[in-house]
């Protein structure tokens, strides 16, 4: 008696028997026979990249949630509030370039409901702004009036760029 069996695009013929103990490297399978004698079953695989959680990292996140109880209208001139699309644009901002950025932005709030997170020091200025509709725009200056702006998507110098604006001052 034969069934098949379709992993990952690939058919393979196997026996009843021989599928009943096909084993996902995975997760871990066991019975209460393997259980009770004590056998090393094999840990549940889980692929992890390293992580980079910068110091300032919490004080970013209570801003954005300081900023997300202001109403519409916060600004006395009709200004929107924070869209969810926009902290998802900032988070993924942060996720992607946490491990460059080398100092806190200054994390403010668009009148469209979008985040504005800015850079600045002695030779270079980066502003972040995640629109309220869920996309990234970066403006770039510098000391050598290189000047860029335009999508995110579109900014193969970002993480350059961060790193160079996030930069401390020098005193």
């Amino acid at each position: 008696m034969t069934a098949t069996l379709r992993r990952r695009g690939r058919t393979s013929e196997t026996s009843v028997a021989a599928g009943e103990r096909l084993v996902s490297r995975y997760s871990p399978q066991g019975s209460l026979a393997a259980t009770s004698s004590r056998d090393v079953l094999p840990a549940t695989y889980t692929r992890s990249e390293p992580s980079f959680a910068p110091e300032w990292l919490g004080a970013i996140a209570r801003r954005i949630v300081e900023l997300s109880f202001r109403p519409d209208g916060w600004d006395s001139y009709g200004a929107a509030s924070l869209q969810q699309e926009a902290i998802v644009a900032a988070v993924d901002l942060l996720a992607s370039y946490g491990s460059v950025m080398q100092t806190q932005p200054a994390v403010s709030l668009t009148s469209d409901g979008g985040l504005l997170f800015e850079w600045r020091n002695d030779e270079s200025y980066l502003e972040y702004t995640a629109s309220p509709d869920g996309w990234g725009h970066v403006y770039y200056a510098d000391s050598s009036e290189r000047e860029w702006d335009g999508p995110v998507t579109e900014c193969i110098l970002l993480e350059k760029w961060l790193w160079r604006a996030s930069r401390k001052s020098e005193d």
